[in-house]
């Protein structure tokens, strides 16, 4: 995966809200601290110790302890934690040149204001108010969690952090609050208990971000945030909903082995790196709508107790390969771009694909629910659906929903068309198997799955019954059989014969008219042997004039209709009764020309009784008889 580029607009975007916001020493005096009053000897104290006569504090009164270290620029003074990088016109304020040890002298003052206010006010939490704030990159990375005590409450409004942060000092924190920061080093949360929300909103995230074995009681909420360098959270617990709103992840994601108690909701937010979900347990609801996977997803193995619902989803490359579907699922309105898998997946209540859109390509879809199990209803009505081979061997307790296509058959000549394409540019699956290969091999793959699934859809609805279903998904899986290059010649001759004479058994009229063709067609050959018997001695021409005189012709129509209604009778034809026309050919004209022409009665005979037969078996299928 190639390094995410962060937009250096971004960046720039942030710092102009941030100089907008104006955490100058005359701007901080216009910003309230809300719970906290002042009273008429300048000390800070608790609202509900303030008199009638104090008033409310800024934050100029909770930093007063810096006014003797302000820092003149072209922007104004600045207390050295509000200190910016660079001053609006991109001079440097030279903070980002500043040593570690000074770094830690300038915030050891806050770290005195903060244990003071805490000595004074024992049964009041403190949260300082670091709103604003510049922490620098120099700054010991676990320094602003250092700030917090047991039970404490970290809060950051509108602040940079130009290094690394790693929250792990402290076992339980109250909650931690993030509004429109700037992270642009590597940010990690390790082994903490969260009591209340743990909330990033607006905040930008250059670096990677971590959070590993840590537990949310109630819950995790990002929203409108932008996360540029890799996201993983490893073996957490989740007691409060996850809820994602809004944001985009432009590197790696990773949500894995841990669990999700209250609901996981995925709103309006883009993935466009590498997502895992995988091995992780949802162990609530699901829900993920308007959301954008561009890069590959991967939700194997995931367990997913309650109800899941994946609405208007766009995914890229995706993978549920062997998760596990225990209450309704549903994928309605969603789209599947690219490669698709759901191979060995457990669907144990209803699926819905309704309205889904599915790959045009069959090399990203073949085989998608090999060996899947959908053991109650399952929806695949779409606009278009013609992915039959997505359900090769995928086994169904009820016959899934599909559409009501009044086109015939032209979803399954789709189907075709797009496997003999996918064969011709030799895709392989599953996706760890990229390589070209022969094209007959690629033809059975591709054949093959579509006779599987076509076999699997049959059997679904042949379990209920469904027997014009059924007898579709038989013609089709018969169909693509004659495609595949192991299909045996005589078999596939038959098959073709079986298919261009009644459909696979279906069509009623087809076999009756082909009757009437072969009526017709032996009448002549019963004429032309009796023309050529009685005639061949003689010149052509005397041939050619007779040919046109006589009623051989209509004879031999009568004698070739006699083997349709009464099949075989030209083998009852004897020297007694045997009309004058019929002994030219069956006696007269010798021993081989009468061989021959009782050889054909019968050969009509044969074959128009299996066309009517066909028609029968149409009539029946079609009327559900017997």
């Amino acid at each position: 995966m190639p390094k995410a580029i962060v937009p250096a607009s971004e960046i720039q975007s942030w710092w102009r809200g941030w100089r907008e916001e104006d955490f100058s020493w005359n701007g901080l005096a216009r910003k309230s601290w809300l719970g906290w009053s002042v009273n008429g000897s300048g000390e800070l104290i608790p609202d509900d110790l303030a008199g009638e006569t104090d008033r409310s504090a800024t934050l100029q009164d909770y930093w007063a302890f810096e006014a003797d270290h302000l820092v003149n620029g072209p922007d104004g003074e600045f207390t050295e934690f509000h200190l910016p990088l660079h001053w609006s016109d991109d001079s440097d304020t030279l903070k980002s040149s500043w040593s570690r040890r000074r770094c830690s002298a300038i915030f050891g003052r806050l770290a005195s204001q903060i244990k003071s206010l805490k000595e004074k006010y024992p049964d009041h939490q403190i949260i300082a108010p670091l709103d604003g704030v510049v922490f620098p990159h120099l700054l010991k990375d676990n320094y602003i969690p250092s700030l917090v005590s047991e039970h404490d409450t970290l809060s950051l409004s509108i602040s940079a952090v130009c290094g690394k942060l790693n929250i792990g000092n402290v076992d339980t924190i109250e909650q931690l609050e993030l509004n429109n920061c700037l992270f642009l080093g590597p940010f990690r949360i390790d082994d903490i208990s969260f009591r209340e929300l743990v909330m990033l909103h607006k905040c930008l995230l250059v670096g990677p971000f971590r959070i590993q074995t840590s537990k949310m009681i109630n819950g995790l909420a990002f929203s409108e945030a932008a996360f540029f360098g890799p996201v993983r959270i490893l073996a957490c617990e989740f007691n409060g909903e996850v809820a994602i709103e809004d944001c985009v992840f432009a590197n790696s994601v990773s949500l894995a082995t841990g669990t999700a108690n209250a609901g996981v909701m995925i709103e309006k937010t883009r993935f466009l790196g590498q997502s895992t979900f995988s091995r992780f347990g949802f162990n609530s609801e699901v829900y993920v709508s308007e959301t954008v996977f561009a890069g590959p997803t991967r939700w194997v193995a995931a367990k997913f107790p309650g109800e899941v619902n994946f609405y208007k989803v766009h995914f890229g490359p995706a993978n549920f390969s062997r998760a596990e579907f225990e209450d309704h699922v549903s994928f309605e309105e969603s789209t599947f771009s690219e490669i698709m898998e759901f191979s060995h997946v457990h669907f144990a209540k209803y699926a819905s694909f309704r309205n889904s859109i599915f790959p045009s390509d069959a090399g990203m879809f073949t085989g998608a629910f090999r060996d899947a199990r959908f053991s109650d209803g399952a929806n695949f009505v779409q606009v278009n659906f013609y992915h039959f081979a997505a359900f090769d061997e995928a086994t169904f307790k009820r016959p899934p929903l599909l559409n009501d296509d009044e086109r015939g058959d032209w979803p399954f000549a789709k189907a075709v068309s797009l496997a003999r394409r996918a064969s011709l540019s030799s895709w392989r699956r599953p996706e760890t198997e990229r390589q070209q290969m022969p094209l007959e091999r690629a033809r059975e793959y591709f054949f093959g799955a579509l006779e599987g699934g076509c076999r699997s859809l049959k059997l679904a609805m042949e379990a209920k019954r469904a027997r014009a279903l059924e007898q579709k998904f038989y013609r089709y899986e018969l169909r693509a059989r004659q495609s595949r290059p192991s299909t045996g010649p005589s078999e596939r001759i038959v098959s073709a014969a079986f298919y261009l004479s009644s459909n696979f058994g279906h069509a009623i009229f087809r076999p009756i008219f082909l009757t009437g063709f072969v009526l017709l067609a032996f009448g002549l050959a019963f004429a032309l042997i009796h023309y050529l018997a009685v005639n061949l001695p003689q010149s052509t021409n005397i041939m050619y004039d007779r040919w046109y005189n006589n009623d051989d012709l209509a004879r031999g129509i009568n004698l070739s209709g006699r083997q349709v209604f009464r099949p075989f009778s030209i083998w009852d034809i004897g020297t007694k009764t045997i009309d004058p026309w019929e002994n030219d050919i069956l006696i007269g004209g010798g021993f081989f020309i009468g061989l021959a022409t009782r050889l054909a009665g019968t050969l009509e005979s044969m074959i128009s009784i299996g066309l009517l037969f066909m028609s029968g078996l149409a009539i029946k299928r079609r009327f559900q008889l017997g």
